[in-house]
């Protein structure tokens, strides 16, 4: 076939004659050959006449350009010396091409696909071994204007087998010049080095770089996969291993405005499609690399349907926290004096990242989500093991110090005042983690807020606090981990600093669950609705960091942040199992239950002014509920707590004490229920009105087959005023004791503090209903105990001092349920919560047929409005309808009746 002569060869052999008659020895550093051969069929590398030049070597730039195809095989010679070039240029004005079945080519500097003009170049590595410095495949020309004259086509890189071995850098979707950003697409232009970009950016990106890899090894330095412009990385088979790290749409970029001016932020949004775009596929083969970046400065994609991936150090998934940073000419950043006059400026391009899993092994020294960008990892199969820290959305707080000065160590305001470490800030952050199928390893979790980047959102989060950083408004932006299935196991702590963990199926386990960081801008959150969780050790809502609010200028201004978010646990559904709950501390508290069934081996306790637990529905089951009072070190706030049993469905099992502490307040709806399962009562509350709960609960003791030694002891804290019916009012009165049910109660008071310290004179316990089963032990310890109505089985003991019961009526008027001495709502409201049950004159039973229902309505009725005399602690004991006094034994200490033991 005849050679035709194009206008690159006679450039070539023009540049080739004139770098011969230099003489210089360095003149070979610039001598040029390019392929001539037909570009209808492929030509041999080796063959010097398919070479304007002839065949290049390690000092010659080689160029396929031409359209045509250039074919790698072991030398025929039988030789050893394999191909060879200084600089391979495939691509430009026309397409270029190299086949390598087998043999070697060395480029000692660095390989282009696709750099010049609107021709792509493409590489196949069949066998044999290919090497070069850095290889850089463009993505295509991005030139607006030409787009419907010269379409671009991206280069592409494909490994079927044999080892590729680049020393440097591999860029995947290589684009050199910088975004020039106008409001409107841009058809026509006069300047070709900048991409002119409206609103269908992707358009210009099309179809992008690719590297494919179905067989062999890669080795690389560092791999960029969509630098600047669209890149694709395809992954099968083979290995790739990267001694630094993996970039997938991960360059930098620069934006410019049409004026070649700083946006202004008020005004100025970089729209998602400007990002530069990576994505990785991998559906087989190993992946190994010092540290994987998807979406760093730019919008990358990494996903994982197969095949392993190892990370020596951190992967990170929408990660690196962006600034706009004018440059000068010699590309530092001026003074803040000059930035003004620096044109252009320069923007990093901001970042956005996904990975997905779906099957296929991911190990990770650690991982990060969202941390300085917009992060997202969904997996739905497979396995992510992470060696360290798994971090969720949030980045390492940000100091604002005012001062210079390397020395000074402390925090001022902006009138150079010294205030408390309180006024760090998050970086702005948007992770999300969602685990549907397969499962998670970590040593620890972090989930965190930061503030959502302005470029992100332009109206402000449903219910979001809004933050002034640098004089941009941002919306906190919480970090998010979704379990809906699979295994998430943590074996050290769940750290929840302003984040959300959201489990509504699968399983967690943890070694334990931590909502107290030190700094919190936004409300922590632990949402189980289903599954099972399960935390070796304990549960902390509120930060354990105390914050002395005294100190003048404490409270941040509204418009920044709060120091402390609630932390809130929130279960409605599945189980949860912990070694022990710590609700309290400085910041505000929250465990609310509506559902679900909690089991803790350990304790419960509720010491904060802002700590509370509050039940609705569900099952708790725990050894030690404790509420109010400074008990340990990790209480940094004044005595309080609240809990709250808010629904009559509510099942409380307590297996070994329930303390009312210091500060300590409980509520409960009429009908709530403790069971005391071998359980202590223990009382050093002051306040008989916080703990007002206790005039609608009924606590049930009973004793389990391995508790059969000790009495359960019940401390009594009302003031001994007799049978009268202040007694009955706000005077830590018990609505109903009942000892035994589904097991007998052996129950034993006792008056061991001082719950009434301004009365002199003995403490007793006033009770509206008493119930004493069959088999079951009441030691009064020579204590009173007074109750209005009440059923004791014959085969019940009771010792020790003296029970008196009589009828309210001998108290109050008729139809006062709650011996407040008037009728009204309240006692209305008494009748209805009761109507149709069985129940007692405390209950609405005013009629006495043990029935709530239209008999006691028309009694309340027919004494509405009616009053008793004013309570008064002197009023006389009214003379009982019946008196009990049942006296088996001597005061003091009385061996417990055992049910297992006759004749005792």
């Amino acid at each position: 076939m005849k050679r035709t002569t194009s206008l690159t060869s006679i450039l070539g052999v023009v540049l080739a004659l004139a770098v011969g008659l230099t003489g210089s020895a360095h003149a070979q550093d610039f001598v040029a050959t390019y392929w001539d051969h037909d570009p209808s069929e492929p030509g041999s590398w080796f063959n010097p006449y398919n070479w304007t030049g002839g065949v290049p070597n390690a000092w010659v730039t080689a160029y396929i350009n031409n359209g045509g195809t250039a074919v790698i095989n072991e030398r025929s010679d039988g030789s050893s010396w394999g191909a060879g070039a200084q600089w391979l240029m495939l691509g430009g004005a026309r397409s270029g091409t190299v086949i390598q079945n087998s043999g070697s080519l060395r480029v000692t500097s660095d390989i282009w696909l696709g750099r010049y003009g609107y021709g792509p170049g493409k590489y196949n590595l069949i066998d044999g071994r290919f090497s070069a410095t850095n290889a850089l495949i463009a993505s295509g020309p991005a030139w607006y204007a030409w787009s419907n004259i010269l379409p671009g086509y991206g280069s592409a890189f494909r490994q079927a087998g044999g080892a590729s071995v680049i020393s440097g850098t591999l860029q995947v979707g290589y684009q050199p010049y910088p975004i020039l950003l106008s409001p409107e697409p841009v058809t026509t232009t006069e300047d070709l080095t900048q991409t002119i970009a409206g609103t269908d950016v992707d358009y210009l990106y099309r179809p992008g770089a690719l590297y494919k890899l179905s067989a062999g090894e890669l080795t690389t330095g560092t791999t960029y996969v969509g630098y600047g412009g669209k890149g694709r990385f395809v992954q099968s088979g083979g290995t790739h291993s990267v001694r630094g790290a993996v970039y997938v749409g991960g360059g930098t970029n620069w934006i410019y405005t049409a004026d070649q001016t700083r946006p202004d932020p008020d005004s100025f949004y970089i729209y998602p499609s400007y990002y530069t775009d990576g994505t990785y596929l991998l559906t087989g083969g190993k992946v190994s690399a010092g540290s994987v970046h998807v979406g760093q400065r730019g919008r990358g994609r990494f996903a994982q349907s197969g095949g392993s991936v190892r990370v020596e150090r951190t992967l990170q998934v929408g990660g690196d926290w962006w600034w706009w940073r004018p440059m000068d000419s010699t590309g530092t950043e001026p003074a803040p004096s000059e930035m003004e006059s620096i044109v252009p400026p320069r923007y990093d391009i901001p970042a956005n990242g996904t990975y997905t899993l779906t099957r296929g092994e991911l190990i990770t020294g650690a991982t990060e989500i969202g941390i300085g960008g917009v992060g997202r990892f969904v997996q739905s199969g497979g396995v992510h093991q992470v060696g360290g820290v798994l971090r969720v959305g949030g980045r390492p707080y940000l100091p604002l110090m005012t001062t210079d000065d390397p020395t000074q160590t402390s925090w001022y305001t902006g009138d150079g005042t010294q205030m408390p470490e309180i006024w760090p800030y998050p970086g702005p952050s948007d992770g999300r983690y969602t685990i549907t199928a397969g499962r998670v390893r970590a040593a620890r979790l972090e989930i965190a807020a930061g503030y959502r980047p302005w470029y992100l959102e332009y109206t402000p989060l449903a219910g979001g606090t809004l933050g002034v950083v640098d004089g941009i408004v941002a919306p906190w932006e919480v970090g998010v981990f979704r379990q809906s299935g699979g295994g998430v196991e943590i074996e050290g702590a769940v750290q929840l600093l302003g984040g959300s963990y959201e489990l509504s199926g699968g399983e967690l386990s943890a070694g334990s669950v931590r909502m107290n960081g030190r700094y919190i801008y936004d409300n922590s959150r632990f949402t189980q609705s289903g599954g099972v969780s399960r935390i070796a050790g304990g549960i902390y809502l509120g930060t354990d960091y105390y914050l002395d609010r005294s100190v003048a200028g404490a409270e941040l201004s509204t418009d920044f942040a709060p120091y402390y978010g609630t932390e809130t646990l929130l279960l409605s559904g599945g189980r949860l199992h912990a070694g022990h709950v710590r609700i309290g501390g400085s910041g505000r508290a929250l465990f609310l239950q509506t559902g679900g069934a909690a089991t803790i081996y350990g304790s419960v306790r509720i010491v904060g002014a802002e700590a509370a637990y509050s039940i609705h529905r569900g099952y708790l089951n725990a050894a030690v509920v404790q509420v109010g009072g400074a008990v340990s070190s990790w209480d940094h706030s004044a005595p309080g707590g609240r809990f709250s049993i808010a629904g009559r469905d509510a099942r409380i099992i307590v297996r070994n004490k329930l303390i009312f502490g210091t500060g300590g307040r409980f509520t409960a709806v009429r009908g709530a229920r403790i069971h005391m399962n071998g359980a202590d009562l223990e009382n050093y509350s002051t306040d008989p009105i916080a703990l007002g709960g206790l005039d609608n609960t009924r606590m049930v003791f009973s004793i389990g087959p391995e508790d059969d030694l000790e009495w359960e002891t019940f401390e009594v804290a009302g003031k001994d005023l007799g049978f009268v019916r202040r007694g009955f009012y706000n005077n830590f009165v018990l609505r109903t004791l009942q000892l035994g049910g589904e097991d007998v109660g052996e129950v034993r008071l006792v008056d061991e503090f001082d719950n009434q310290p301004e009365f002199e004179g003995a403490e007793a316990l006033y009770v509206r209903y008493l119930i004493v089963g069959p088999g079951s032990s009441l030691d009064l310890n020579g204590l009173n105990l007074y109750y209005l109505s009440g059923r004791i089985h014959d085969d019940a003991t009771i010792i020790g001092g003296g029970l008196e019961w009589i009828s309210p009526t001998a108290l109050t008027v008729q139809s006062d349920a709650d011996l407040s001495g008037y009728v009204d709502d309240d006692d209305l409201s008494v009748l209805l919560a009761n109507w149709g049950q069985e129940s007692d004159w405390t209950g609405g039973d005013f009629s006495g047929d043990k029935v709530v229902g239209d008999d006691d309505l028309s009694l309340l009725l027919a004494n509405w409005h009616a009053a008793a005399p004013p309570l008064t602690d002197g009023d006389p004991v009214p003379e009982p309808m019946t008196l009990l006094l049942l006296v088996l034994g001597a005061l003091g200490t009385v061996a417990r009746r055992r049910r297992t033991v006759s004749g005792e």
